[in-house]
């Protein structure tokens, strides 16, 4: 089970409609959820002078011990 100082990174391929696939992770229970989250979700596609196009992106996720 992970816990407070868990951290990791995330990377999912975006594709031109924004749309994540190809998720990888550091692998575990709060990496798995971040990646079934990134594959639901809904992203802005990169763009070159108008035109979108895939793109990798890495989020970094870091849980700290709160008072």
């Amino acid at each position: 089970m992970s816990g407070p100082g868990t951290e990791g990174t995330v990377v999912c391929r975006i594709d031109s409609d924004g749309k994540a696939r190809e998720c990888q992770g550091p692998g575990g229970a709060v990496s798995d959820r971040f990646i079934a989250r990134m594959l639901e979700a809904k992203f802005l596609p990169a763009t070159y002078r108008g035109s979108p196009f895939e793109t990798d992106l890495g989020i970094h996720y870091s849980f700290q011990r709160t008072r």
